[in-house]
Formats: C-alpha cells, structure tokens, sequence
C-alpha cells in the first residue's frame, strides 16, 4: 500500500501543475490497465476548447488539496515515515491484527440506526452499543462454575 499512495501522491502532485493531461485521459493516476475504457470514457476525454481552462483550473485546485489530504493521512505510509519501509518488528507486530471483527461488530448494529434515522441521539445509541459488547454470558459460559455461583 506503501507504494500505493506514494504513486498516488506522484501524480497529485503531476496534476496538480498542469491537469491537461489527466483532463483528456493522458495521465492516470496508475497503470492505464486499470481502466475500462467505453463508450463514455471516450466522451469523457475528447477536448473540448470552451470549457478545459475551467476544468483544468478547478481540477489542479482539486489535485492540489487532495495531494495535502494525503500527505497528511498518511504521512506515516509516504517516503521519511517510520513504516513506509517497515522493519521485521513491525512487520511482525502487525501480523497479529487479522481480522476487523471489532469494526465489524459496530457497523452491523448501528447501520439500521444511520439507515432509519438520519442522526441516532447517543441515548438511542448507547443500548445497541452496550449489547453489543456484553459478553457476560458467553464468558460464564465458558468459566468454571464456581465464576457462575459468584456472578448469580
């Protein structure tokens, strides 16, 4: 991923000088194998001399800021951060985190929430939060029975 957004940064950068290119489909942020062009694709790139000044001012404005967008998101990831070349500690301390079930387990109960209501107030929000994280039971489950007689 490092190199990723190290790429990505490059041509932000790239566009965010002269956008001319990227506007009529020249320059792309990565490999061009990676686009599909059609039918409108083409449409997207052919010139058009009455309004590319326009496009191309509001898209190196638009390079510009997404460029400092990432520089500052992933300041740690781009050339001179500690993990843009991570060591073999690093690279093992990060193997341990396999999985996003703790990320997981919050957008499967408050998704309904944001779906149904615009904006859940926090005392809405709390009950839903609260059993999601009450493992009680399945920790009693799992104990020896003098934990259960305590906990009853």
């Amino acid at each position: 991923m490092n190199n990723s957004y190290h790429t990505l940064l490059a041509f932000f950068d790239r566009a965010s000088e002269d956008s001319s290119d990227f506007i009529n489909g020249n320059d792309h942020p990565f490999e061009s194998s990676l686009i599909e062009t059609d039918k409108i694709y083409s449409k997207l790139v052919q010139p058009c001399d009455a309004i590319d000044d326009n496009v191309c001012a509001l898209a190196q404005m638009a390079f510009k800021r997404l460029g400092g967008v990432l520089r500052k998101a992933m300041k740690e990831q781009l050339p001179g951060g500690n993990f843009f070349q991570p060591t073999d500690e690093i690279r093992e301390h990060t193997q341990l985190y396999h999985t996003t079930k703790f990320f997981n387990m919050f957008l499967e109960y408050l998704t309904p929430l944001f779906v149904t209501d615009q904006m859940p107030s926090p005392s809405l929000m709390m009950p839903f939060l609260m059993f999601a994280f009450n493992k009680t039971s399945e920790w009693l489950d799992t104990s020896n029975n003098g934990k259960r007689k305590n906990a009853n």
